[in-house]
């Protein structure tokens, strides 16, 4: 009868004892970094994500943490979607057409450009425009790209739809990256497997200038016609300013 137990054990490859096979803990990362007390739906973010959002949040896995060891440098960020148009260095003109000075909601408003979208794609249409975008401050992120993601909403909070405006990693961007960094409790060196949230000290009025930016992994269900994030809680557009190439305040909230 031993025997003939060990066997079917075997066979059906079930525990020999009460625990899980293999299985090690899970240990969920701090969801807001400087903040006092920890947020339950910042922890689970991820839980809402469509299948592109996903299958990020499993790439980021399979990669060992990403280091932030000041505003400006980290270790071990990898980014790949659109990489190429998301890390331009080009310089914005003098001048920006007044039909290009937006509010976040302005932005929000817009449809989505349609089409396919993949790693590699190109900048087209109101992607290769500058814009001049007015917002507060309502969230930062550091990403698991080493990006420092900024939401923004109209400044005379009318509305609360928001949108995202990307500043990368590299020395063209270390001078906004501490800028940015200065308005939250952030303390180095820190560590994160898909991104933190960074609790806010300030909630500044500040203007950025920058191309448009349709970032379609974050489209929901594949559809390149929406402009309605499917991984953020609330109204966030998936158009973004990406990247930011200037950034001066407007009013320094608190």
């Amino acid at each position: 009868m031993r025997d003939f137990a060990i066997a079917l054990w075997l066979l059906v490859g079930l525990p020999l004892f009460g625990c899980g096979h293999g299985q090690s803990p899970s240990v969920a990362e701090p969801s807001s970094i400087g903040a006092t007390q920890p947020s339950a739906r910042l922890l689970r973010e991820e839980d809402t994500a469509e299948p592109e959002a996903e299958q990020e949040a499993i790439a980021a896995s399979s990669h060992p943490p990403v280091q932030f060891t000041d505003a400006c440098t980290c270790v071990n960020n990898h980014g790949v979607w659109r990489w190429t148009a998301k890390t331009e260095q080009d310089q914005p003109p003098l001048n920006i057409p007044q039909q290009n000075e937006l509010t976040p909601s302005q932005m929000a408003a817009w449809n989505g450009p349609g089409g396919q979208f993949t790693i590699d794609t190109p900048r087209a249409g109101k992607e290769v425009q500058w814009y001049r975008m007015t917002g507060r401050v309502t969230k930062i992120r550091a990403e698991a790209d080493g990006d420092i993601h900024i939401q923004l909403m109209d400044a005379d909070g009318n509305s609360d739809v928001q949108v995202v405006v990307e500043v990368p990693l590299g020395a063209p961007w270390c001078n906004i990256r501490k800028q940015v960094v200065s308005w939250t409790g952030a303390h180095f060196p820190f560590s994160t497997k898909s991104g933190v949230a960074l609790s806010l000290k300030k909630r500044p009025v500040i203007q950025v200038t920058g191309r448009a930016f349709y970032d379609a992994e974050h489209a929901p269900g594949h559809d390149s016609t929406s402009n309605l994030r499917s991984d953020e809680p609330g109204q966030v557009a998936v158009w973004e300013i990406h990247p930011i190439m200037m950034l001066t305040v407007q009013a320094d909230g608190q």
